[in-house]
């Protein structure tokens, strides 16, 4: 088995890609290359994908906000109940289509 890379602006692509990197470390490396750490696991390594490629520091996609105050969490659910632009698959969802 190879012997994981240090995880800093010198790595390949093949190695950052090729290894299990914690999101802790990944964000690690952004503090340390003045790049965002906000985001999913999956966002930050792309960010990084980006700047080992390209030596760019990629701005933070904003999300849209949603319009639907409808609350996922508390809310009765029923067959009729719509899916929101907030939809979340809250432990109430789950109950519901468990039953």
């Amino acid at each position: 088995m190879d012997q994981r890379p240090l995880l800093n602006k010198n790595i390949s692509i093949k190695d950052f890609e090729e290894f299990y990197w914690l999101k802790k470390e990944l964000q690690d490396f952004c503090k340390s290359n003045e790049l965002p750490t906000l985001g999913s696991k999956i966002e930050i390594a792309n960010r990084i994908k980006s700047y080992l490629k390209t030596g760019e520091i990629l701005k933070i996609q904003t999300r849209k906000k949603s319009n639907s105050k409808f609350d996922w969490v508390h809310s009765t659910l029923s067959r009729k109940t719509r899916i929101t632009d907030n939809y979340r698959n809250t432990e109430n969802v789950r109950s519901f289509f468990e039953k």
